[in-house]
């Protein structure tokens, strides 16, 4: 659709048609609010996130930063509303913006974070 085409950058948020004259659509906006919230408040255990962050690890292509392999030691979510990951590893800025979005995607999908952005943090151990 032309949203999702003019607001790629948020093709993780729901769409939802609503008129103010009107009032349709009005009645599905209070639960989908809520629905929202409850995921942006949303914590993952660390050791949940390191088990995805091992997976990712030994499936994929790690990024590679002056001719060596950026190695991930661990994460932790660090804040919620919305929720903040941490990453600690050995070249925090070998990490490129499309691992990134790979790693936000992951996040989302197995931690049910639909509808929420997600910050990405990437420390140095």
């Amino acid at each position: 659709t032309l949203i999702k085409e003019k607001f790629k950058f948020l093709s993780y948020a729901p769409i939802t048609f609503l008129s103010a004259k009107t009032g349709e659509g009005v009645e599905g906006l209070w639960p989908l609010i809520n629905r929202l919230h409850q995921t942006m408040a949303k914590k993952v255990k660390t050791s949940d996130l390191n088990e995805l962050l091992e997976e990712l690890v030994l499936t994929h292509n790690l990024p590679i930063f002056k001719g060596k392999p950026v190695k991930f030691y661990y994460g932790t979510q660090t804040r919620t509303s919305p929720p903040q990951f941490a990453f600690f590893t050995n070249e925090p800025k070998g990490v490129h913006f499309s691992f990134e979005r790979f790693l936000v995607n992951q996040i989302r999908e197995a931690f049910g974070f639909g509808g929420s952005p997600i910050q990405i943090l990437f420390r140095k151990k």
